[in-house]
């Protein structure tokens, strides 16, 4: 348990510039300090938030109840909860942490790590991917009733894709083959199988789309087809 002369307190650099705040060296200008004083129990009874100005103690700047404290006994773990928006949204400050303990003496100050501070950063993840896949169909040839070899290309920034192969005579389709989601090289020439009916011969056209997977679909590439 603490006295009620003891405090911990979790002091924040939310612009990283000693030049504002409370300037107490090593480059660190204190602008916010979450102090949790007096007794463990109830800890919010005296969890406040000063906005240090000057170092001349800060001032009170939040209701008592904005703010959330606890301590785990198991563990000695005090947990200090505040809204980030509460200090001013920052994405990033360095803390570090002071404790005055009695009867050590009241001008006593344990400065943990150091003095070294941490830095909190709010790591954002990045955006889903929604950058479609390229396709591109590259003119091809075959013999009726052997297997015509239909090239194509592919592209995308995953590296991962699978495609559609649809084969035309005019608008009606005769064939339509998939493949599975896999790896591809953009500089590689990819081949899909299509065992010509002996009865079609002349000018066919097939058609390659590719999804990512992230679901993302490219535009349709068509070339043609000749089969002799």
């Amino acid at each position: 348990d603490l006295t009620d002369s003891d405090f911990i307190s979790l002091n924040l650099d939310t612009d990283q510039r000693d030049a504002t705040g409370c300037n107490v060296g090593a480059g660190i200008g204190v602008d916010w300090a979450m102090t949790f004083a007096g007794r463990t129990e109830p800890a919010s009874d005296f969890f406040t938030l000063l906005r240090h100005e000057r170092c001349d103690g800060g001032n009170p700047n939040l209701p008592q109840d904005s703010l959330v404290a606890s301590f785990d006994r198991a563990t000695s773990t005090l947990v200090l909860r505040i809204d980030r928006a509460q200090t001013g949204n920052t994405s990033a400050f360095r803390f570090f942490v002071t404790a005055n303990v009695v009867p050590i003496g009241p001008d006593t100050v344990d400065f943990a790590g150091d003095r070294t501070p941490w830095i909190f950063q709010v790591v954002v993840p990045p955006p889903g991917d929604r950058a479609a896949p390229r396709a591109k169909a590259i003119p091809s040839s075959g013999v009726h009733g052997n297997v015509a070899k239909l090239r194509y290309t592919v592209f995308d920034e995953s590296g991962r894709t699978r495609e559609e192969v649809t084969i035309y005579r005019g608008r009606r389709a005769l064939a339509k083959m998939r493949t599975t989601l896999g790896t591809r090289n953009v500089t590689k020439i990819y081949v899909q199988t299509w065992r010509v009916p002996k009865n079609i011969v002349g000018m066919l056209k097939f058609c390659v789309r590719a999804w990512d997977g992230a679901g993302n679909r490219s535009a349709r590439s068509c070339a043609r087809l000749t089969i002799r």
